[in-house]
């Protein structure tokens, strides 16, 4: 039962700890200079132990207690955390709020404040299915494919560590890149497209429809009859 800030404090460790036991020792968990990598969501507003979000100072403290290095990536860009927590991310937001972000991260990164910062794509936004959580719906139209080049141009300016596309497979939030009826192939082959241009790797997009067509084959061999 969690029932006073250093309870939350030890819940925070010991959830850090079981990735790091049992996830952080394998070569594809993410690191960024030899450091553990961890996303956090930021929260909001208060509740009956203050506030529903954990001061610099307590990041600090939870962070000191890992022998190894740890970038724990918040959203926003916020100063106060920045050598708390070392990293920083941006969300589905507005072209002139990534923006703000990119330069506020961006100049505490070239300053050695953040060791990480990550900028963020997404094709659109649309949870009215989902009436906002509650909250009323938020829309933000993918004016066919250009919101997502939009985002991806404004970060190739900036260039900040990595990138986070936003997302696979959230139809609840309309950010979907997947291949869809309605949509194909158009944004997964743009997203390799723009990989490309963000990383140097070679774009063949032709092998995106690759799982599609060995799906439709098994599907075929299934109604096969015995030999």
């Amino acid at each position: 039962e969690v029932s006073s800030r250093a309870d939350v404090l030890n819940v925070m460790e010991k959830q850090m700890r079981h990735v790091v036991e049992t996830h952080g020792r394998s070569p594809a968990y993410l690191r960024w200079d030899g450091a553990l990598v961890f996303f956090v969501f930021n929260y909001w507003g208060n509740g009956a132990l203050g506030p529903n979000q954990l001061s610099p100072e307590e990041v600090r403290e939870v962070l000191g207690r890992f022998d190894e290095p740890i970038v724990l990536v918040r959203g926003g860009a916020d100063p106060a955390y920045f050598e708390a927590a070392r990293g920083s991310y941006v969300w589905c937001v507005s072209a002139p709020e990534r923006a703000a972000f990119y330069k506020e991260a961006g100049a505490a990164f070239a300053a050695g404040n953040l060791r990480y910062w990550v900028g963020g794509v997404s094709p659109g936004f649309d949870d009215t299915g989902v009436w906002g959580w509650g909250n009323g719906p938020r829309k933000t139209d993918r004016r066919g494919t250009d919101e997502y080049r939009d985002a991806w141009n404004q970060l190739l300016e900036y260039r900040p560590s990595a990138v986070q596309v936003i997302t696979w497979n959230d139809f609840g939030e309309g950010t979907v890149i997947e291949p869809t009826e309605e949509f194909e192939f158009t944004f997964l082959d743009l997203t390799e497209e723009f990989i490309g241009r963000f990383s140097g790797r070679p774009v063949r997009a032709g092998d995106n429809r690759w799982p599609l067509r060995i799906h439709r084959m098994r599907k075929l061999v299934e109604k096969l009859p015995e030999a």
